[in-house]
């Protein structure tokens, strides 16, 4: 009886690319519902389409570096100006993304607060104010992780004839392949 659950449940994750797909279509489709239509237009729709675009962000950049990671191991692929870019923004925006998702749901909870203890007033936020609060939450979330951009560097190495490049921090890791980046 519960082998059928089992099988179910195990062929819905082994398929995680699916998953994603449709997690990407989702949240495309919540910015475009939102946009469109005039009624949505309430704080609590615009925190779930920033929240919705900081998880679309998250996987963006994470899935290419665990993907060079599993494969080449602490190498850095793009050397470079570009290169050098990326190594900062990469580790940047992924810390943003999951700061600013989660105080984006600590602003829905706010709102939500502010409906029900107080259902006859005005709201708390605004729909005027929620993109001056959007905007904090990304500028707050940056100016935590903004030594990043002093802390990641490309080094160059040569060993044996071959040049290797490494992107690294200031962690107990010597590599872009902490194992905290793991999704």
């Amino acid at each position: 009886m519960n082998s059928t659950g089992n099988a179910s449940n195990s062929s819905f994750l082994a398929n995680p690319s699916a998953e994603k797909v449709g997690k990407t279509f989702a949240y495309c489709l919540i910015g475009i519902i939102v946009y469109k239509t005039q009624t949505l237009r309430k704080p609590i729709n615009y925190f779930n389409f920033n929240m919705a675009m900081c998880d679309l962000l998250l996987p963006v950049f994470l899935l290419p570096l665990n993907v060079a990671c599993l494969y080449f191991g602490n190498q850095w692929l793009i050397s470079g100006p570009l290169g050098q870019a990326l190594c900062k923004l990469v580790p940047l925006l992924t810390d943003v993304s999951s700061v600013v998702s989660i105080q984006s749901l600590v602003l829905i909870a706010v709102d939500r607060f502010g409906a029900v203890v107080f259902p006859l007033r005005s709201p708390l936020i605004s729909s005027k104010l929620c993109p001056f609060f959007i905007l904090a939450t990304w500028i707050v979330a940056s100016a935590v992780f903004s030594p990043y951009f002093f802390a990641y560097t490309n080094l160059l190495n040569s060993l044996m004839e071959s040049s290797i490049v490494n992107c690294s921090g200031m962690k107990l890791s010597a590599g872009p392949c902490p194992s905290r980046m793991v999704i």
